[in-house]
């Protein structure tokens, strides 16, 4: 039952394991195909029009202004926005435009689009968005005072500062409607309850082998005409309707250098020197502190519970007397200074307990990669790509000691895995064709030098359309086929008692271990090996091996699984019902976003931002507007 429920779940979120790489900032943009990007087959656009939907062109002043609005936000909030968040921005804004124009199609449709006044006045009465409960003006003892809302809200003198509030609640209850539209829909059965129990509570230890992607060798693959006929007449229906491109890429961490973590101590140390003399922490928490959330109010974030905060943290707290000042603490976030406000114990009749809360504020120093650190390694990620253009990413791969990482297909206006939704790399892909190498591509807090592998023509209905597809169907199913035998017949020898480092050696394929995880982290950890994991998952006991999994990356695996601490079925009665609320409320939160990403595949788009912007320079230059300061 394991086996079979977790590789269905893993089937079914491999879109959204993906899909988390993809965007910080929205989670709706997983598409396919829906436009032209040699333009024969588009209509003539105006030498301004960057694209259109539906009808709807954008211009490109439209779309310059709204990630020039995007990245004014950052800056308004004292946040510097970085040449990775700028990426995200662009890619962002270009989406939003394009689901503006979609959403209020559809909002029409579903007759949601009008907004009534007793609808805006309800909103804003029964549930006030976080952003005004927020608001100072609202509060009483720094807290949130809803009769001194109200009483705000109703009064006739108040009226006209309420229009922006109104207008904007008007703009997006059509979407609150059509959300809870769909959310009616959602449902969770027993069985998927179980299913997560087991995914959260189960531990697993095991070793792998990965055997792939390409295992052709010396192999010979029939390519000719007759092959490709035939190839084509048998699975017609079979071949992708979408054009793709296929990538292989070097990903170059973006990790602070040695002077960078001394820069942030230096500076931290340098705040708790003011605040040992006497400088009033509120002060020097919203001038300094990275947590922008906690900043705007002195670096207070109330009561909480030891165990709330990070290990490190909650070490410290519980040592420190009322009023007293901690000393520079580090973690994973950085450098920490915490005052301990008050601390209060609250004892719990019901359930016979006692707790101790602790009211502090704090102030956070992240370590960041300075401007050296950034410029060295601008430098050092365009001389790899200056050797990729040169000899190969193969050989780039040895000369730099960097791990080759293949994508599989990608839509033209899918995310690229491991990397993000960077759909201007994916159209250069299609105008510069196979070997080519983009610009500097940034994703996830990381430097990527991407290599072309493979592209489809850009029109996929005849014969002749497909052949280069077809060619290339075949030779990838031939190296899966070689790959296959080659997985099948190490799995014969492990089945002999061959350990896997032996049988690594043997066939020259990659070995690794798995320490202490759950089946769970593949939902929540982008960087895990979902194969890996799904695989350790499905084995039924402890040193026993799986047969070999194909994965959608071209690989094969082969895993041993050394340890398994199943989960304890015991108390399911009483864990079910809060499990089974948590599993509803995820569902719901996903379903508009399903929804969604199922309107977007049927809709055509043209995108002509290429022909606009340069792919290196879209993502490296930048003018500064008036008021960014904080650059």
């Amino acid at each position: 039952m394991a086996q079979s429920a977790f590789m269905k779940k893993l089937r079914d979120k491999m879109g959204i394991i993906f899909l988390v790489t993809a965007v910080l900032f929205i989670a709706m943009m997983v598409f396919q195909w829906g436009m032209d990007i040699t333009g024969r087959t588009s209509p003539k656009k105006s030498e301004s029009v960057v694209g259109s939907t539906l009808g709807e062109d954008i211009d490109i002043k439209e779309y310059s202004d709204e990630w020039k609005k995007q990245e004014q936000n950052f800056y308004r909030n004292n946040i510097n926005v970085d040449e990775f968040t700028r990426a995200e921005i662009r890619e962002q804004s270009w989406q939003e435009l394009i689901n503006r124009i979609i959403l209020g199609k559809e909002f029409q449709l579903k007759n949601t689009k009008n907004v009534t006044g007793i609808e805006i006045y309800e909103r804003l009465s029964v549930n006030p968005p976080e952003w005004l409960k927020n608001n100072q003006q609202f509060h009483t003892n720094g807290k949130f005072d809803y009769d001194k809302y109200l009483r705000v809200l109703n009064d006739p003198a108040f009226a006209k500062e309420w229009l922006p509030a109104e207008q904007l609640i008007a703009s997006n209850l059509p979407t609150e409607k059509t959300r809870t539209l769909i959310e009616t829909m959602t449902y969770v059965v027993l069985y998927e309850v179980m299913d997560q129990h087991f995914f959260n509570e189960t531990e697993i230890e095991g070793e792998f082998l990965i055997f792939g992607p390409d295992c052709l060798g010396s192999h010979r693959v029939d390519t000719s005409e007759i092959a490709l006929k035939s190839y084509y007449s048998k699975n017609k229906n079979k071949l992708p309707k979408d054009p793709y491109a296929i990538y292989s890429y070097l990903r170059i961490p973006f990790h602070p250098s040695k002077s960078d973590t001394e820069e942030a101590l230096s500076t931290t140390e340098m705040l708790y020197e003011k605040l040992k003399n006497g400088e009033d922490f509120a002060y020097l928490a919203e001038g300094y502190s990275m947590d922008k959330q906690s900043a705007v109010k002195g670096g207070d974030i109330g009561f909480i519970k030891a165990e709330q905060a990070l290990p490190e943290l909650a070490a410290v707290i519980t040592k420190l007397d009322s009023g007293e000042l901690s000393e520079p603490i580090l973690t994973l976030n950085g450098y920490h200074l915490i005052n301990l406000l008050q601390d209060t114990i609250l004892e719990d009749t019901t359930n016979n307990s006692v707790d101790t809360f602790y009211h502090i504020q704090h102030i956070l120093i992240r370590i960041e990669p300075g401007y050296e650190t950034r410029e060295s390694l601008e430098v050092y990620t365009k001389n790899i790509i200056d050797y990729t253009r040169k000899y190969g990413l193969n050989a780039a791969s040895k000369q730099y000691g960097l791990e080759i990482h293949n994508t599989g297909k990608v839509g033209i206006i899918e995310p690229i895995p491991g990397i993000g939704l960077r759909t201007l790399v994916n159209q250069f892909a299609f105008k510069e064709g196979v070997g080519s190498v983009p610009d500097i591509v940034r994703g996830n807090i990381d430097y990527f030098v991407i290599h072309v592998d493979y592209v489809t023509p850009a029109k996929l209905e005849t014969f002749e359309d497909y052949i280069p597809v077809i060619k290339n169907e075949i030779i990838e199913e031939a190296k899966k086929s070689v790959c296959r035998n080659i997985a099948y017949h190490a799995y014969e020898m492990l089945k002999t008692g061959k350990s896997m480092k032996e049988v690594s050696v043997d066939f020259g394929v990659k070995y690794g271990t798995i320490d202490s995880v759950s089946p769970s982290i593949i939902f929540s950890d982008t960087s895990a090996n979902p194969w890996i994991i799904g695989a350790l998952a499905g084995v039924s006991t402890p040193d026993s091996i799986s047969a070999p999994l194909e994965g959608t990356d071209g690989r094969f695996y082969i895993v041993r699984i050394n340890n398994r601490t199943m989960p304890n079925y015991d108390n399911f009665n009483e864990i079910s019902p809060p499990l089974r609320r948590e599993i509803f409320s995820a569902r719901q939160n996903t379903a508009y976003d399903s929804w969604f990403i199922s309107l977007r595949r049927r809709i055509p788009i043209y995108d002509n931002r290429l022909n606009f912007i340069d792919i290196g320079q879209a993502e490296m230059e930048h003018e500064p507007e008036p008021g960014d300061s904080a650059s």
